[in-house]
């Protein structure tokens, strides 16, 4: 196992994206976070290089999230997933399961 994570943040909003990195360089954990803003963004970094770990928003525009976690599992068994709500609905978290989220936060 690599000495530091590598971990994708895709999110639309910077404000989300910022928050996430600095709770994460705030932790324990030792990880190297990537910022991306939509999905092709969060495939050419896949291309360029693996991910331990891809956070991702449930509220992306363009192609929806459990799209995008379809297209992630399809070529990456083995990278974490989470998906990233503030909603409170049970059916989106277990189709996000379904879809191969490996673990839905809630947030807010």
């Amino acid at each position: 196992m690599p000495d530091r994570l590598r971990v994708l943040v895709i999110d639309h909003d910077p404000t989300h994206r910022v928050g996430i990195r600095r709770a994460i360089e705030l932790s324990s954990v030792g990880a190297d976070v990537v910022e991306l803003s939509t999905p092709d963004e969060a495939f050419a970094a896949l291309a360029a290089a693996p991910a331990d770990c891809v956070l991702i928003d449930q509220d992306l525009p363009q192609k929806g999230a459990l799209m995008v976690v379809t297209s992630l599992r399809g070529d990456r068994n083995g990278v974490a997933i989470l998906l990233i709500t503030g909603l409170q609905d049970e059916e989106l978290l277990q189709q996000a399961i379904e879809f191969g989220v490996t673990e839905p936060a809630r947030c807010g």
